[in-house]
């Protein structure tokens, strides 16, 4: 016959707070905490000590500013970028070292020999570009907002050829009319702009105005010039109306020499008789704009 054990109450409640719920070591022993709270002392549970080493004098590290570590038993200049000027730059530095000079914003590499520009964009001012820059070295200035790139072929600053440079100079603007123009050719008065353009850039000159002639018998032509000689194009206008402001617009593209230009526009009339002119108001204003499109 099977034999079968009943647990009192009192002997089930003595085996519930007997059970382990938790443990933690204090000093070398393992405490345990039973479920009643009560706790037991399992005894040391700490390994052996491996054998110690000799005991030896660790020297203090150098105070000049660098971050030192300890490696091999000596203490050597910890990697890292040290912040510093060009005038300030750390003395005996080591093969791989980098330092970040505040006053010319480069970041630079000791590489055994001389300390060499580590690559990136420097941020400067059109007034604070860096002394003896290299060829291909990439600048953007905060004041103008453009980067730039200095080219050995000319040992100068040049936007980059793929970024367009923007609008050159301060476009030539008109808000009143220039009527009384005959067949002589007349510069339109404000209608110009010097810019400065760089080498192996691409400009684009653009203007708007408005034309009228006091007899409709003839051509009215506006031309895009250089100086008194170059005439890089020239719109014609056939207008429909006598004393009429009309609309008329164009562009031609550059491919200037470096250096110092002045684009402007001058009309005449071709044919008929009469007179043509220019019509404008603060409303409708004639104007004339140069812009760097991006390099040859």
């Amino acid at each position: 016959m099977a034999t079968v054990t009943v647990y009192t109450a009192a002997r089930m409640k003595e085996i519930e707070d007997s059970a382990i719920i938790d443990g933690n070591i204090i000093n070398d022993d393992l405490i345990l905490t039973r479920y009643d709270t009560a706790q037991i002392n399992a005894g040391n549970v700490r390994g052996p000590q491996g054998i110690q080493g000799p005991i030896g004098q660790v020297p203090e590290a150098l105070i000049n500013g660098n971050t030192y570590a300890r490696k091999d038993g000596i203490w050597v200049l910890a990697r890292g970028v040290e912040v510093v000027t060009s005038t300030t730059r750390p003395d005996n530095p080591t093969s791989g070292m980098m330092i970040y000079e505040t006053n010319t914003n480069m970041p630079r590499i000791w590489n055994g020999t001389a300390w060499v520009y580590k690559g990136g964009v420097i941020l400067c001012t059109s007034i604070t570009r860096p002394d003896n820059p290299f060829v291909g070295l990439m600048i953007y200035e905060t004041n103008t907002n453009k980067f730039w790139i200095f080219e050995g072929s000319t040992a100068t600053w040049n936007l980059p050829k793929n970024v367009a440079g923007g609008v050159l100079g301060t476009p030539g603007l008109r808000t009143s009319d220039q009527p009384g123009v005959s067949n002589i050719e007349t510069d339109l008065i404000n209608l110009n702009t010097t810019v400065t353009v760089g080498a192996g850039r691409r400009v684009k000159v653009s203007f708007q105005a408005a034309l009228s002639r006091t007899v409709v018998d003839g051509y009215t032509f506006l031309n895009i010039k250089e100086g008194a000689t170059t005439t890089f194009l020239t719109f014609s206008q056939i207008p429909s109306h006598p004393n009429i402001g009309e609309s008329i617009s164009g562009f031609v593209l550059l491919s200037p020499t470096a250096g110092v230009h002045t684009y402007k526009l001058t009309l005449r009339r071709s044919g008929g008789t009469g007179t043509v002119g220019l019509v404008a108001n603060s409303l409708q204003p004639a104007t004339i704009v140069a812009e760097d499109i991006g390099g040859v």
